[in-house]
């Protein structure tokens, strides 16, 4: 009986350190991937034009991130849209909600408010002729919402330039065939 007793012993004594150093080897490996991911998201190239712009002078790298993409400055609601599907011996609906992401900043004044209401209208009515022109089987795939942003962003900059739409966010995305 002793024997075992000791055995299982000599077992436990030997499998903690294993068990220590797995522990420690994945504590480390996800601190070190956190601490890159999150404190120094740059890659080695965005990181070598930084070295190289920052050796230059200090405005140039604020004026390269104003021109490198426009920033969203203002978030416009639209309640939800429910269209009819487009397909091919299909029936389906689409239930969207969508914000839109503008270039412009938003202003608190009645008479903006006024002028809006027909903004809202011509907006509106672009979302509704480009999602009738949607069909049920392309939405359902991650490639057919970023094309009916990339549609939606288009139409409205050709409609209500004035807008500056800069990106769309999807608030409720249900397609029923």
């Amino acid at each position: 009986m002793s024997d075992t007793n000791t055995k299982t012993a000599e077992v436990k004594k030997k499998s903690n350190p294993i068990v220590l150093i797995l522990i420690v080897a994945v504590l480390g490996g996800g601190g070190f991937g956190a601490w890159k991911f999150l404190w120094h998201p740059a890659t080695s190239a965005e990181a070598k034009e930084n070295g190289k712009e920052n050796s230059k002078s200090s405005d140039d790298g604020a004026d390269r991130k104003k021109s490198k993409k426009k920033q969203v400055k203002s978030v416009v609601h639209l309640e939800s849209f429910v269209v009819n599907l487009t397909g091919e011996g299909e029936t389906g609906y689409l239930r969207v909600g969508i914000d839109l992401g503008t270039g412009t900043e938003e202003s608190s004044g009645e008479g903006e408010k006024k002028k809006n209401d027909g903004a809202t209208a011509m907006i509106r009515d672009t979302v509704l002729t480009v999602l009738g022109k949607t069909k049920s089987a392309e939405l359902l795939l991650p490639e057919g919402k970023e094309k009916l942003k990339k549609d939606l962003v288009e139409a409205l900059d050709e409609r209500v330039p004035d807008l500056g739409v800069l990106e769309i966010y999807f608030t409720e995305f249900i397609v029923q065939r």
